[in-house]
């Protein structure tokens, strides 16, 4: 999955980053996922500046 600043998906505010994350983007996913954060800048050079990991949870309420 790709989010972008241009299109909503990353907000940046006080040298802080958030990933907004919708239902549909995780509905079908369970498990440990690694993730990266890219910047690209002026030039068009892309870095990495953050990793780490994660883990989604299947819903236990979904259905209810």
């Amino acid at each position: 999955m790709t989010k972008r600043v241009s299109t909503g998906g990353i907000l940046i505010q006080d040298n802080t980053y958030q990933v907004l994350l919708n239902d549909i983007d995780t509905d079908q996913l369970h498990g440990k996922y690694r993730h990266e954060l890219k910047m690209t800048n002026s030039e068009g050079k892309d870095s990495v500046v953050a990793v780490g990991q994660l883990q989604i949870y299947k819903s236990f309420t979904k259905d209810l």
